[in-house]
């Protein structure tokens, strides 16, 4: 066999090649050095019907070529770097393209995790706002044959009238709104309110004024005057506390939540829960009448003293057990709607006493007028009503975040179903409170005790709800203090991801300045 000619033989036909431009390579120009028993090793001898060029070409040593006469070997990389688009590196002829000239895919971002989800929710209170809308037109139109129809000047109509008016009107603006915003993915603002003291002392202002517009009117008035001038500080008076208990909660919190879902939860617990829960206590309130051949009227009006057994055990069974179940179970839904994008049992408890405060809200104004020319009485006794349906909301809201996204919490189950539990058993106490009279005749007298505020008398039963508020407030203190410390639950990133195998940040993570797209 010819020996192989050395590298400096072939030097000068290299030279007279001509040498095509080629692209930069960011690849080294030579690939590395191979020791020879390496090579040897990979390289078996070759059957001898194989050419020694081919031999060479396939990089076999010389010592493992065959006997048969060929063309001599030419030693890799004399030859001229192939022009761009052809041969690959290290190979005189094409085998393949160059490594450089390989072109990815375009990257596609992954959806975020509950993307779709929040687009679906956000369209439909985009139509729950139109409706809204529509609806507050129409009320706007009957509150305004009524003036015009020179009906009486009656506060618990016109406050109805109103509720009906200001609910749908300003509740449909905000969910068209949010509804937009939400669809396309825009960020939401933190959520925060004005400093709870200073909307606390605006509350006082209103309730001093009331008082004192009722010590200033005639003895024995069964109107409050010109009910429609009354109407606005009616209003404040059972608006104010319910946005004191909000701030509150949400700075003790540390505005843990966003606007957008921060308010769709308290106009939805304005507008819509009280309607499902009116229909559905009014369907149960029928069958619990007619299975104890009772008169409905007797179980529909809460405050008519029923006058045998079977009307008091309907009674309760109307306040205690059929109004917690519905209420604390409607309440908290627009929490559970959103249940997914909620990062932390604080925001969780939040969002839930929204819908708790704007239930109170549509409630305790009807209830205030209701009272007509002593409308500030049932305001003052309904003052921490705000905590009974803020607070129980809220724990109901808090139980379905650790029975749904609180994998991993110690004793979750417990937790998410006494969250739930609590919520029902604290509604069902207060209301139960009315019935005691009724029930054991000799708190009677104790219940019934005249107490006066200047000249405005109270019934020292009142005294009983002030206690439970007191009550109710120092849960909201314990809870709050306690979820406020929890983690946020970071949002993982979905399969294959950067970062979809990283463990889970173990401390706290900050609150997004802009809330984020949520």
């Amino acid at each position: 066999m010819a020996p192989a000619a050395p590298i400096a033989s072939v030097a000068p036909v290299a030279a007279t090649i001509p040498q095509a431009p080629v692209a930069p390579s960011p690849w080294p120009s030579a690939p590395p050095a191979v020791a020879p028993s390496v090579v040897a090793a990979a390289y078996p001898p070759t059957p001898a019907y194989y050419s020694a060029p081919a031999q060479a070409q396939a990089g076999a040593p010389a010592s493992a070529m065959g006997a048969t006469p060929g063309y001599p070997a030419y030693a890799q990389g004399a030859y001229p770097p192939a022009p761009y688009g052809y041969g690959g590196y290290g190979y005189p002829y094409g085998y393949g393209y160059a490594y450089p000239y390989y072109y990815p895919y375009p990257a596609v971002a992954p959806r975020k995790p509950g993307e779709l989800y929040a687009k679906i929710i956000s369209w439909i209170v985009f139509s729950l706002g139109i409706v809204g809308v529509l609806s507050g037109i129409i009320a706007v139109l009957i509150f305004l044959v009524s003036l015009s129809g020179g009906g009486a000047d009656n506060l618990s109509t016109e406050g109805a009238l109103a509720g009906f008016v200001v609910g749908p009107l300003v509740g449909g603006a905000l969910a068209i709104y949010y509804g937009l915003t939400g669809a396309f993915r825009r960020p939401s603002p933190t959520f925060a309110l004005p400093p709870a003291w200073l909307i606390g002392a605006l509350a006082l202002v209103a309730f001093a004024a009331g008082v004192t517009l009722w010590n200033l009117q005639a003895a024995g008035a069964t109107t409050p005057g010109a009910a429609l001038g009354v109407l606005p500080l009616a209003i404040f008076c059972g608006v104010l506390p319910a946005f004191t208990i909000l701030a509150f909660a949400s700075q003790r919190l540390g505005n843990p939540s966003t606007r957008r879902i921060t308010w769709m939860s308290l106009l939805y617990g304005l507008t819509i829960a009280p309607l499902l829960a009116s229909i559905l206590e009014l369907i149960l309130t029928l069958i619990i009448a007619n299975v104890l051949q009772v008169n409905s009227l007797s179980l529909l009006s809460n405050s008519s003293s029923p006058q045998t057994p079977a009307e008091l055990i309907g009674l309760f069974l109307v306040l205690s057990v059929v109004a917690p179940l519905v209420e604390e179970g409607l309440k908290p839904l627009g929490a559970v709607m959103v249940i997914g994008l909620l990062r932390s049992p604080a925001e969780a408890f939040l969002v839930g006493l929204a819908g708790g405060i704007g239930f109170d809200m549509f409630e305790t104004v009807g209830y205030i007028g209701s009272g007509q020319a002593d409308w500030i009485y049932v305001a003052i006794e309904r003052v921490g009503a705000g905590l009974l349906h803020g607070v129980g909301a809220g724990m109901s809201a808090l139980g379905w975040y650790y029975l749904i996204r609180g994998k991993g919490v110690r004793l979750r189950w417990l937790k998410g179903f006494g969250c739930g539990v609590y919520a029902v058993l604290q509604h069902a106490i207060f209301n139960g409170v009315n019935l005691l009279p009724n029930a054991f005749p000799s708190l009677n007298q104790p219940f019934n005790y005249p107490l006066y505020l200047g000249r405005l008398p109270f019934e020292s039963a009142a005294i009983m709800f002030f206690v439970i508020y007191a009550l109710i407030l120092t849960v909201l203190i314990l809870v709050t203090g306690r979820i406020r410390e929890t983690k946020q639950q970071p949002v993982a990133p979905p399969t294959g991801a950067p970062g979809a195998d990283a463990p889970l940040p173990q401390a706290p993570l900050p609150q997004p300045v802009g809330g984020g797209v949520r």
